[in-house]
């Protein structure tokens, strides 16, 4: 690749912020290709707490404290 690239005339400095560019975008769709479903999975992660917590909440909010601390 350097050679194509000195043909068409890059000067070293150039080259070298060409292969750092390139390879910032290969980091960058790596990172999102592993990271996308990792996100996915944590945001699934939670909305299933959510509905696993919903009803013991509701049967929570319900509850009267004078009725609950009462029978203990």
């Amino acid at each position: 690749m350097t050679a194509v690239v000195e043909t068409l005339g890059f000067t070293r400095r150039q080259v070298s912020t060409s292969v750092a560019w390139q390879a910032t975008t290969v980091g960058a769709v790596v990172v999102m290709l592993v990271g996308l479903p990792v996100g996915v999975g944590v945001a699934l992660v939670l909305l299933i707490a959510d509905v696993v917590a919903f009803v013991p909440g509701r049967i929570a909010a319900r509850l009267r404290p004078v009725i609950v601390l009462g029978s203990e």
